[in-house]
């Protein structure tokens, strides 16, 4: 039984025994591994520092190389020889004029078409506003009339004329009475290379509706292709409106062609009342007064109509009596802070903006004060 019971526990003492030479290779073993796995994590933390190092490295070159690309071509955008203000609120609705020449080089060019871009961003909608080119519009400047075609050859934006010229955005907005924010422009050779650009026939894409049917579009590419564009906009406003075309693109497009801008100006004057008047201006209902201290005729009657169709109440327009006191032109308001008030400094680019109460105690404007705003047409209206 003894015997029996030594053959049973033998087998398992000696199991439990532990060989000194088996030790002593599982020591080794493990400590081979452990020193496997720690240069392994030592070449994996190397290699993705080498990895974090190149990608770093490529992320920087690659915003220098953007940040130069758009800064050029922004720049080259904005080279437009002309005087504007350039500074958009696409937060508000806005209008552009958009147009095409021969050439740039040329500064006897003739525009081939003629739009504006009247983007309803309260209502997220886009209007293009065609305009023949063999209509004239009034010339504020001087006397007569202009053709459209020959705009760009008379005015401020050809090489030609420079600072002699006159402000082509000026004269359709008094014409048009349609407030002007900005003016994108471009040539033959800039029409080929944005259709080539957006995939579409160069042929088809000339047609003025085509053309402006794919304005959205064309508008993006001024980051892009900036040396096929000219504009009046800086370098915030173009990243503003890349921006917004981008994230708060127009969902609704609709075209209206303008014929006989100057015969038909009552007609028109109710349909931006109607389309385009800012719906924050209608909701201010404030009323306006203008008066003239030039020399220049009708320059209150094409300004009155431009505030009425942005929403405002005109009351009455007339010459001033006192011209010789206002060099420039001059807003007194009963709210400086209401939109309608800031939306009159920024088109007529006024920078004479008073209190009612600080006229008050003059007699010469009390009788003028009936209305919330009296806007003082001065000279400045027709410089460039």
């Amino acid at each position: 039984m003894l015997k029996r019971l030594d053959c049973f526990l033998l087998p398992i003492m000696y199991k439990r025994k532990k060989s000194p030479r088996k030790s002593s290779k599982r020591g080794k073993k493990a400590g081979f591994i452990r020193s496997l796995q720690a240069l392994i994590i030592k070449r994996i933390k190397l290699l993705g520092f080498s990895l974090a190092l190149v990608l770093g490295t490529f992320l920087v070159a690659s915003a220098v190389y953007f940040f130069n690309y758009f800064r050029i071509n922004l720049t080259q955008a904005s080279s437009g020889t002309f005087m504007g203000a350039g500074n958009l609120d696409v937060s508000h609705n806005f209008n552009l004029i958009a147009f095409n020449i021969d050439s740039f080089s040329d500064p006897t060019s003739s525009i081939s078409s003629l739009g504006i871009l009247s983007f309803q961003v309260d209502k997220s909608k886009l209007t293009v506003l065609q305009i023949p080119i063999d209509d004239y519009v009034n010339n504020f400047y001087g006397s007569g009339k202009i053709s459209i075609s020959s705009l760009y050859g008379l005015s401020s934006l050809s090489t030609s004329k420079g600072k002699s010229g006159f402000s082509m955005e000026k004269v359709l907005s008094l014409q048009l009475g349609l407030p002007i924010d900005g003016v994108v422009y471009t040539d033959e050779a800039g029409v080929n290379k944005i259709s080539q650009t957006l995939g579409i026939n160069s042929e088809y894409f000339t047609k003025s509706r085509n053309f402006f049917g794919n304005s959205v579009a064309t508008l993006r590419l001024l980051t892009v292709l900036g040396s096929s564009f000219k504009t009046n906009l800086d370098l915030r406003s173009i990243l503003a409106l890349s921006n917004y075309l981008a994230l708060r693109f127009p969902q609704d497009m609709e075209f209206v062609t303008l014929n006989k801008i100057s015969e038909n100006a009552g007609k028109y004057d109710l349909l931006f009342k109607d389309k385009i008047a800012p719906q924050n201006i209608l909701e201010e209902r404030q009323s306006f007064i203008v008066l003239n201290a030039t020399n220049v005729p009708g320059l209150a009657l094409a300004m009155g109509r431009l505030g009425s169709n942005l929403g405002l109440s005109l009351l009455s327009t007339g010459n001033t009596s006192f011209p010789e006191q206002f060099s420039g032109s001059v807003l007194i308001t009963r709210n400086p802070h209401s939109y309608a008030a800031s939306r009159l400094v920024q088109v007529f680019n006024i920078e004479d903006v008073r209190s009612a109460d600080s006229v008050a105690d003059d007699p010469k404007f009390s009788r003028l004060m009936r209305a919330d705003m009296l806007l003082i047409a001065g000279a400045d209206q027709l410089q460039n």
